[in-house]
């Protein structure tokens, strides 16, 4: 087990001479690093702009001769607030969807096999737009091994499970997880007070 007294021992030999301990000397050896987790969090965010999605460009495609017209739609803005935005914290990476069909097209393309390139996916919606600025390009390499890729993807279908049922109106979620706690809980006193 790395132990507090190693590390007393490694500040304390490098105190001496003048040099601050590396990261490497600091982390504990290899044998010892845990499996990744998949813990999930996630939490909404209100953004100005629905575009900051990472998913936003490569799934909301322009129809010809219109800007605000996509296929899929664009998402709503929300009164005063902006655009609801979905964090999905994965094994400490932030998972950024402005919509619904973001979080399917990142399930879809993550569940495939063989799994497609970022060079395929990139030349479905712009010519002009390499690989290397693709979503898929940019996701770290832990969430892409094809075990941590089974876990992920399990993952997200359980997060989308429980937004379904609000479709894109995903600022009333936290609303409406108080309301389901609030009708499973009994009221005190009810029922049996006169009897």
């Amino acid at each position: 087990m790395w132990t507090d007294s190693l590390l007393v021992t490694i500040l304390r030999r490098t105190a001496g001479i003048g040099l601050a301990p590396s990261w490497r000397e600091l982390s504990p050896p290899r044998h010892l690093h845990r499996p990744l987790c998949m813990r999930t969090l996630f939490h909404f965010t209100f953004e100005p702009d629905w575009r900051t999605a990472p998913l936003a460009f490569w799934v909301h495609v322009p129809t010809v001769g219109s800007t605000t017209d996509y296929v899929p739609d664009a998402p709503t803005a929300v009164l005063h607030r902006g655009f609801p935005v979905l964090h999905v914290s994965v094994a400490d990476v932030d998972l950024q969807f402005s919509a619904l069909a973001q979080l399917d097209h990142f399930i879809d393309v993550m569940d495939a096999k063989p799994r497609p390139t970022s060079r395929q996916l990139s030349r479905k919606r712009a010519p002009t737009v390499g690989p290397n600025g693709h979503w898929l390009s940019r996701l770290p390499a832990t969430l892409k091994s094809p075990r941590e890729q089974a876990r992920l993807v399990g993952t997200l279908r359980a997060v989308r499970e429980q937004l379904v049922a609000l479709g894109d109106q995903w600022h009333r979620y936290p609303d409406a997880l108080a309301a389901r706690k609030r009708s499973d809980e009994r009221p005190v006193g009810a029922g049996s007070a006169g009897r």
